[in-house]
């Protein structure tokens, strides 16, 4: 299997957890292109780009990385068109009653009366590895 991946690229470099399976990691280095492919993905097609916190995750780091124009399309669309697309989707909680996310946002108060609005997001689960979605949404 090594060997076959090995031709793929200039250098590449596997991470097999026994010999009797398949690599559970694979990252293929291009010496002359100097880009990095992870597991199949280049650098431009990874959704979460900012993962480690390498990068200025506010407003102005999002506008400068070019980011931010899709998050303002999806705003200037207004928050029932939001909902409804979340409806649509059929995306549904990871818990144990699999709430449907859109029915969920829609219940948020859509007049405001003054009063700052909190919508409450629990990304950091109990269960080994959920945690993953609190540095996401810190740093992506």
């Amino acid at each position: 299997m090594l060997s076959r991946l090995a031709r793929h690229s200039t250098k590449t470099a596997a991470l097999v957890s026994s010999a009797r399976t398949a690599p559970s990691a694979f990252v293929r280095h291009n010496t002359t292109e100097g880009k990095k492919s992870y597991g199949g993905l280049k650098d431009e097609d990874r959704i979460f780009t900012n993962l480690y916190g390498q990068r200025d995750y506010g407003i102005k780091g999002a506008m400068l990385r070019g980011d931010w124009h899709r998050t303002k399309d999806l705003l200037l669309k207004g928050q029932d068109w939001i909902i409804e697309e979340m409806k649509k989707s059929g995306l549904r909680g990871r818990g144990g009653a699999g709430f449907p996310s859109g029915l969920k946002w829609s219940f948020m108060p859509k007049v405001s009366d003054g009063r700052p609005q909190y919508l409450v997001v629990n990304a950091d689960e109990g269960e080994p590895g959920t945690c993953k979605d609190r540095e996401i949404m810190r740093h992506d």
